[in-house]
């Protein structure tokens, strides 16, 4: 892909990286399909399935605060107020499917016809 690459790659690199760091057996699983298209865009879904931890309910909000951590990380707490920021930024969805919050971690990322991520 041309465009910014590099930031889509942040997202992955930091959905995937908590989804390891909160799975001590099991899998993450890494999908990507295209959710849309037309003559102009193409919409791809990115899905980071994982059997970890999952994150409480009450929590969800919490995660999106730089520098908080709701499973005594020892991270930073960037990864994910940094991924849905970059999201927000280029028209995507928030990284956390608040329907299933107990696994996975998916986004939209809207991609022009000249294969751009927007």
């Amino acid at each position: 892909m041309t465009g910014d690459p590099g930031r889509l790659r942040q997202v992955v690199v930091n959905l995937i990286g908590n989804a390891i760091k909160f799975t001590e057996k099991g899998e993450v699983v890494l999908e990507v399909e295209k959710a849309a298209e037309d003559e102009k865009n193409v919409t791809l879904h990115f899905a980071v399935r994982d059997t970890g931890i999952g994150i409480p309910p009450d929590k969800l909000e919490d995660v999106f605060k730089p520098f908080v951590s709701t499973k005594g990380s020892k991270g930073t707490g960037l990864g994910l107020p940094v991924s849905r920021k970059i999201l927000r930024e280029h028209g995507g969805d928030d990284p956390l499917d608040a329907q299933r919050v107990e696994r996975p971690v998916c986004s939209a990322v809207p991609v022009r016809d000249d294969d751009t991520v927007i």
